[in-house]
C-alpha cells in the first residue's frame, strides 16, 4: 500500500504551512461558535471541505 506516501507527497512548498493554519482557523471557528449547534456543524462541514481541497492540492 502506498498509503505513507499520501503524508508526505507534496509538490507544493508551502502545504505544511497551509495544514497548520487551517488547524488554527478551524479551532478558532469551532471555538467561536461552540454554543450554537447548527454554526458548529456547517464550521464543521466547511473545515473538512478545506482540508479535502488542501490534501488534494498537496497531493498532485
Amino acid at each position: 500500500m502506498n498509503a505513507p506516501l499520501v503524508l508526505l507527497a507534496s509538490t507544493s512548498g508551502s502545504a505544511p504551512t497551509q495544514l497548520i493554519v487551517w488547524t488554527i482557523v478551524s479551532i478558532i471557528g469551532i471555538m467561536s461558535v461552540r454554543r450554537n449547534k447548527d454554526l458548529r456543524i456547517l464550521v464543521f462541514g466547511i473545515s473538512f471541505t478545506a482540508l479535502g481541497v488542501l490534501l488534494i492540492r498537496a497531493i498532485h
